[in-house]
């Protein structure tokens, strides 16, 4: 999240996460979603925590509420995603559990995240540069990213791989080390995207 952003942007960016689930954004499949899907509850608190976390010192009791939330699900649930990292709207978490992303990573529009999913540093190299991720890019259960490498608008990530290197727009990888397999890309795989 990072910059300071108006109450308005903030529930048009948790409308967005709530649109990726079922195409729809009215409060009975707010309510739905939020109580029956682990992914969008945290990402709720997360934003929410995000949005706080840059206001004024009056703000600090709603700060301190949403965190306490955050943390409850993060461990609940196994999502270890700082609130600072910078991820963009329509964001899916399709399960719980095991999901590793580092606070320095970017994450673009539109992208799916399936569990036991690690986005990290390759301390080798550096302890700080993580992985910048484009838009409508889905990582599929077990997948690895490390290090400072830029997977492009469209790719998809297979099963249990582990990307080191760049990837290309609209391509799917696999592998250990992962290489590309397709030029289909993630098409099929991200359904309700915003704009």
């Amino acid at each position: 999240m990072g910059a300071i952003m108006s109450k308005k942007e903030l529930k048009r960016i948790i409308d967005s996460d709530l649109f990726r689930y079922f195409g729809d954004t009215s409060k009975k499949v707010f309510r739905r979603t939020y109580r029956f899907i682990p992914g969008f509850r945290f990402a709720y608190w997360m934003r929410k925590c995000g949005y706080y976390s840059n206001k004024p010192k009056a703000f600090r009791p709603c700060f301190y509420w949403a965190l306490f939330r955050y943390n409850r699900l993060k461990y609940k649930f196994g999502f270890d995603i700082e609130y600072s990292t910078r991820i963009g709207e329509g964001f899916y978490l399709g399960h719980w559990g095991g999901v590793v992303i580092h606070k320095n990573a970017v994450i673009g529009k539109n992208c799916n995240i399936s569990h036991q999913v690690t986005v990290g540093v390759d301390s080798k190299r550096s302890s700080e540069a993580a992985p910048v991720i484009g838009d409508s890019v889905y990582l599929a259960p077990g997948s690895k990213i490390f290090g400072s490498v830029t997977l492009g608008d469209g790719c998809a990530v297979g099963a249990n791989s582990v990307v080191n290197k760049d990837v290309p727009a609209g391509v799917t990888v696999a592998g250990v080390p992962a290489c590309v397999v397709s030029e289909n890309g993630s098409a099929g795989y991200i359904n309700n995207t915003v704009d």
